[in-house]
């Protein structure tokens, strides 16, 4: 077999591990469930990891092994910040707005305003995710099975680690109180 071309190794490092993982990135700093801290996000969506691009210093002629699973590394490093984690979000009322069935009722009250799980671009995530599973050893010609692999077996392993389960819950209560006071209070000075 030939050796593996620059823009064919960019090509399968963006399509079987990059565009992989940034397409089911939901959640970042410009798109979160209402009632979630900006401070839990660390970037935006969509595309979070950006695209390799052929003027990465993956090789002098021939492609290095060691350029490649350096490459792939440090990707896969920093692809653990996109995880799942759950968010939470309470709603917190007073009593001036009891719930149903209960018109009596003037007591705080607490109800669950959202609650779901997805992957999201966070502040902290999941360590591990970038040590290489399949390096290509160092010195060897790199072919095109060898960068599949290489990239196929990080997604595995991110997925595993970060995509696949819930490596956290995230919860905010948003107070009703606060809300409900401050309306009434600028109304009253108009």
């Amino acid at each position: 077999m030939a050796n593996i071309s620059k823009v064919d190794a960019v090509n399968l490092l963006n399509g079987l591990l990059i565009d992989k993982i940034n397409a089911q990135v939901a959640w970042g700093a410009n798109n979160y469930p209402s009632g979630s801290l900006p401070g839990w996000f660390g970037g935006n969506v969509p595309n979070p990891l950006g695209r390799a691009h052929t003027g990465q210093d993956w090789c002098n002629g021939s492609i290095r092994a060691q350029a490649v699973n350096d490459t792939v590394s440090y990707v896969a490093s920093i692809s653990g910040v996109l995880c799942r984690k759950r968010i939470v979000i309470y709603f917190n009322g007073n009593g001036y707005n009891p719930p149903v069935q209960n018109v009596n009722n003037t007591a705080p009250w607490t109800t669950t305003q959202y609650d779901g799980n997805a992957i999201g671009y966070f502040s902290s995530g999941v360590g591990g995710t970038g040590t290489l599973v399949g390096a290509i050893p160092a010195g060897t010609s790199v072919e095109q099975a060898d960068v599949s692999n290489l990239c196929n077996n990080m997604y595995n392993r991110w997925w595993s680690l970060a995509g696949g389960p819930v490596v956290g819950t995230l919860t905010n209560t948003v107070c009703h109180y606060s809300c409900h006071n401050n309306c009434h209070g600028n109304r009253g000075r108009r």
